[in-house]
Parts: structure tokens; C-alpha cells; sequence
């Protein structure tokens, strides 16, 4: 089984350009993350891109335009596949 979507959480610290700075910023908040990370683990989900690319940084599918973070790479990946062990 797969899903994918926009989930609006950076699970790791390795999913945000600047996680100091952010741990208070909606999508990057402990309870959220922590909450993300057991969602998965009771439904038996893992994160295809960190399962795969578990030291990968500096991958990001989100950008803030505003402040126009993409020319930089300071971003965030919200996005993604979740599967199941049996379907990687």
C-alpha cells in the first residue's frame, strides 16, 4: 500500500533547512512530529524518500515565496510517500 499528499509535517530535522529556528513553527512542532511519527508506526507506514535516502539533505517540496526561500534552498519537505515494508 502507498499514500502520498501534502502532510504539512517535516518528520526529521533532516526535512527542514533550518530546524533551530523553526521548532516552534507549525509543521515542525515536537507534538506534531512525534504525533506523525506514530501515526505511521501504528498504521505500518514508513517514509519512502528517508527509507531511501536516509542521509539525504537539502531536498525540500515546500518554499516559502514570500521571502523567496527556493532561490536559496531554504525549504521544507511536507510532502510525500508513506508505504508499507511489503511494497518498497
Amino acid at each position: 500500500h502507498f499514500v502520498c499528499g501534502d502532510f504539512n509535517v517535516a518528520p526529521e530535522e533532516a526535512d527542514i533547512w533550518a530546524p533551530d529556528r523553526n521548532r516552534r513553527s507549525a509543521g515542525f512542532t515536537d507534538e506534531e512530529r512525534l504525533a506523525f511519527r506514530q501515526l505511521c508506526r501504528e498504521a505500518g507506514l514508513v517514509d519512502v524518500f528517508r527509507a531511501l535516502h536516509p542521509q539525504k539533505r537539502h531536498v525540500y517540496t515546500y518554499w516559502d515565496y514570500r521571502t523567496r526561500a527556493r532561490l536559496r534552498n531554504r525549504g521544507w519537505r511536507i510532502d510525500g510517500w508513506l508505504a508499507t515494508p511489503q511494497a518498497m
